[in-house]
């Protein structure tokens, strides 16, 4: 994941988690108790999709280290190759 994708990521992370703690805040202080249900709900909503983005955060950056490790398994069995010098053809010629 490219580090400004990563970061906008974070950033909306962040927003989340604010977003949530606000809606939990003013779930606590509304008067009625329909009002809390629905701005609990919204919270809930909120943390599922704080969730899910964390989540695929997770597996972006398993894949991108299983992408790295099978690089670096191919480059060392590339260090491990060894050139090989031999002759294939002999050319033999007289000038007459």
């Amino acid at each position: 994941m490219a580090a400004s994708s990563k970061h906008a990521l974070e950033t909306e992370l962040k927003e989340l988690d604010r977003d949530v703690r606000t809606k939990n805040k003013e779930a606590r202080q509304a008067a009625d108790l329909e009002t809390k249900l629905r701005l609990h709900r919204e919270a809930r909503e909120l943390e599922r999709c704080r969730k899910e983005k964390r989540q695929g955060h997770y597996e972006a950056q398993d894949e991108i280290d299983d992408r790295k490790e099978e690089l670096i398994t191919k480059i060392e069995a590339k260090l491990k190759q060894k050139a090989e010098i031999r002759d294939l053809f002999t050319f033999h010629w007289r000038v007459a």
